[in-house]
């Protein structure tokens, strides 16, 4: 079955990942150069590399036919190019391939629309992140047209490069049309042909990018008329199936930030929601469909988005960032009974004074809510606290330490900080406002479905 077949049939074909080495511009590349002079040149030995990957593509489409749910609901009739004129998503929105248009910067001109180095983009779609020491993250959404030998092809690409990471680390970005990982090189950077291996791709089939996860298209919310972006200026978007921003979190990224009850109130990551965006609409003048509302991917359905759910296989609430609340067990305090003074019973016979032992009253003691198999942590060591700043060493057997702070006799946080089970120095900071302050700091660990907390230690500290 040819490309242009797949196209007339107008049907969801299966979305094979697999890598198609072409000249795509990213926004990786940093010379002074257009980024269409600045794709990468291919030999010879490229291309039937890529028609080969292709060939095998397309075999395992037809004898394992899988089909994804589309956010593309049909390409277009063959264009004099040969490629589909137009890719429709799920909103009804038609774009077409950006060929030699100014309103298009990295659009090719016609001429060059040959084989077997051609190319044009029905969306060529960019976020770039940022964070401490130079970090950096950058992802490509693009819809191609592109040619193997003279033959034409399309594929939807999501493509992530990086600088400035943690040495060999895994990295998670969650996206307009997802949750996608990376891991990075030894020297913190995915760049050339590891980020090629990584990329997310369909097979190259005309039907293959109707089943792209790329889709609904992305639309800047300053588009000029006619087109999805300018091409060269960051701007918000729509279009987003799960959100409308990028999302990478991972080793050497800030940490979520957590409220006083420590619930999660800022994902952890860095974040943008800024992108740049290019892609010309196949019928200008068509009146432009409502964008969709994103909906946050939220995986166990329990109200709490992944992107802050701490387990996102449990049903659990938004205090407890998405997780089952804990069944708490606490160890109950110790009591240490005084035996009584003896009493003195005085007999008035003959004047002589006997001293009678009398038994001191047996107190009972409270049955315990401890099952026989709950191991209690051992108490925080090494406490200091200065002007609101608590510095501790976990216990070897304990995973988290719960701060209870008063002040006046009422609770006005509770912290946790969950640390290593092999013993942990920890810091906390308790309390901002100048005052006097009572804090009980217990070691806790989780055995089974419950939360087991140790012998509390009590300090009293003032804020100046």
């Amino acid at each position: 079955m040819s490309n242009r077949t797949d196209a007339r049939t107008r049907t969801a074909g299966t979305p094979t990942h697999v890598a198609i080495s072409t000249g795509a511009p990213t926004a990786d590349d940093r010379s002074g150069r257009s980024r269409m002079a600045r794709r990468t040149a291919l030999g010879r030995g490229d291309l039937y590399m890529r028609k080969y990957i292709l060939a095998i593509a397309t075999f395992v489409a037809l004898a394992f036919p899988t089909f994804a749910s589309a956010s593309f609901t049909a390409a277009g009739p063959a264009s004099p190019l040969g490629f589909p004129a137009y890719y429709e998503d799920s909103t009804g929105l038609q774009v077409g391939l950006c060929i030699e248009d100014p309103g298009c910067p990295a659009s090719p001109p016609a001429a060059n629309m040959i084989g077997p180095d051609g190319e044009a983009f029905y969306q060529l779609a960019n976020a770039t992140v940022t964070g401490p020491n130079g970090a950096e993250v950058i992802v490509d959404f693009n819809v191609e047209g592109a040619f193997l030998d003279a033959d034409p092809i399309t594929f939807g690409r999501i493509q992530f490069s990086a600088h400035g990471l943690e040495p060999n680390a895994t990295y998670t970005v969650d996206h307009p049309y997802g949750q996608s990982h990376f891991t990075v090189g030894p020297n913190g950077d995915l760049v050339g042909g590891a980020r090629t291996r990584q990329r997310e791709e369909t097979d190259g089939t005309f039907a293959g990018t109707l089943g792209s996860s790329i889709g609904p298209f992305l639309r800047s919310t300053s588009a000029p008329a006619g087109y999805l972006g300018n091409g060269v200026t960051p701007t918000t978007v729509t279009g987003g199936v799960f959100s409308n921003a990028v999302t990478a979190s991972g080793p050497g990224l800030p940490e979520a930030v957590v409220d006083e009850f420590g619930t999660i109130v800022k994902p952890a990551g860095i974040t943008t929601d800024k992108f740049v965006v290019e892609g010309k609409l196949f019928d200008p003048n068509a009146p432009l469909p409502p964008a969709p509302v994103p909906v946050p991917k939220d995986t166990d359905g329990d109200g709490v988005p992944d992107i802050v759910d701490l387990c996102i296989n449990q049903i659990g609430d938004a205090l407890h960032n998405g997780c089952p609340a804990p069944i708490v067990i606490e160890q109950p305090p110790v009591v240490i009974h005084e035996p009584a003074p003896p009493a003195k019973v005085i007999e008035h016979t003959n004047t002589i004074v006997h001293t009678v032992q009398v038994p001191a009253p047996v107190q009972p003691t409270s049955p315990t809510a401890i099952p026989a198999t709950a191991t209690m942590p051992k108490r925080v060591r090494g406490m200091h606290i200065h002007n609101g700043h608590l510095t501790g060493r976990s216990p070897r057997d304990a995973d988290q330490v719960r701060m209870t702070i008063r002040k006046n006799g009422h609770v006005v946080r509770i912290l946790t900080v969950h640390v290593s089970d092999v013993g942990q120095a920890f810091k906390a900071r308790l309390a901002k406002k100048h005052g006097r302050y009572t804090v009980e700091v217990k070691a806790g660990n989780e055995q089974g479905s419950a939360l087991v907390f140790g012998t509390a230690v009590i300090r009293t500290f003032r804020v100046r």
